[in-house]
């Protein structure tokens, strides 16, 4: 056990995280020299000192996700497709990207190399909604079909209609097309 040895695992994950979020802050803010402000205030928030502080593993792909959308090369297109690989729902960007920038080349050869490894996750999705937690009460953790099951929880005690879970595919679409119409018209 290596990371044993070398002391706490939580402690030592905390500092390695503090490590790389302060490096892709610094990156982040010699690269953005027109919204120097903008960038600072987001990375110094308070919310995001706070996934910072909980340890959320998710502030790493966020960084991954900044990062591609800030840099025009090869590098773009590889860190996209690996937060892609590391999380799912990063996949998101991709229409957006294509939708708001030209067709770029590089991006397209970086983010090519990364597809075995994002179809590789992709095969893996039937572990990964294995493992979610899912419990319908208003106390749940976030899993993938937390907001289904809180739609149909929220049916039950308010509205008194009593819903199957086997709609919960429907639900879920339903609340991704309401996230997307949403994120867009706000």
């Amino acid at each position: 056990d290596l990371l044993g040895k070398i002391g706490n695992p939580v402690f030592v994950f905390g500092i390695f995280q503090i490590i790389i979020y302060i490096i892709f802050a610094i990156f982040i803010l010699i690269k953005a020299k027109d919204y120097f402000y903008i960038y600072f205030f987001l990375l110094f928030s308070p919310p995001m000192l706070l996934i910072l502080e909980r340890g959320n593993n998710d502030i790493t792909i966020f960084f991954l996700i900044l990062s591609s959308v800030l840099l025009k090369n090869y590098l773009s297109g590889f860190i996209l497709g690996l937060a892609i690989s590391l999380k799912i729902y990063a996949i998101f960007i991709l229409p957006f990207y294509f939708f708001f920038n030209k067709f770029n080349k590089k991006f397209f050869i970086g983010f090519a190399i990364t597809i075995p490894l994002i179809i590789w996750s992709f095969l893996q999705i039937k572990i990964l909604l294995g493992n979610t937690a899912i419990i319908a009460s208003y106390s749940s953790s976030f899993g993938i079909q937390t907001l289904s099951l809180f739609l149909i929880e929220i049916a039950k005690e308010i509205f008194l209609i009593q819903i199957d879970n086997s709609y919960l595919i429907y639900l879920n679409l339903i609340s991704i097309i309401l996230f997307i119409i949403l994120s867009t018209i706000f």
